[in-house]
């Protein structure tokens, strides 16, 4: 299973959409009981409004995902992305090596 990606627009974010894509993961996600290896990223690019999602939290949450215009993309590092719903430890995320 791939990483996807949502990336949203500036008029997305004023109209709150990626509150509303985090709130509607996060429930999903502890739904889940918060597995290791889900997550929600979020780019760490200045005016970029990408958010991402590894193996694990496709598997729970592709219907949201794609709703949210999701698609397949590569793994991003670790580095280029901050955390905004995940396990306390993330550890059993695939990103790619740097």
């Amino acid at each position: 299973m791939s990483w996807y990606k949502v990336t949203l627009s500036h008029d997305d974010i004023s109209a709150r959409k990626h509150m509303a894509l985090q709130d509607g993961f996060t429930k999903i996600f502890i739904a889940n009981r918060g597995p290791g290896d889900a997550g929600m990223y979020q780019s760490l690019e200045f005016g970029v409004h990408e958010y991402f999602f590894p193996p694990g939290a496709v598997r729970i949450a592709l219907p949201l995902i794609v709703a949210y215009g999701g698609v397949e993309c590569p793994a991003p590092t670790r580095a280029e992305v901050k955390p905004s719903v995940v396990d306390s430890a993330n550890e059993d995320c695939p990103f790619r090596s740097p």
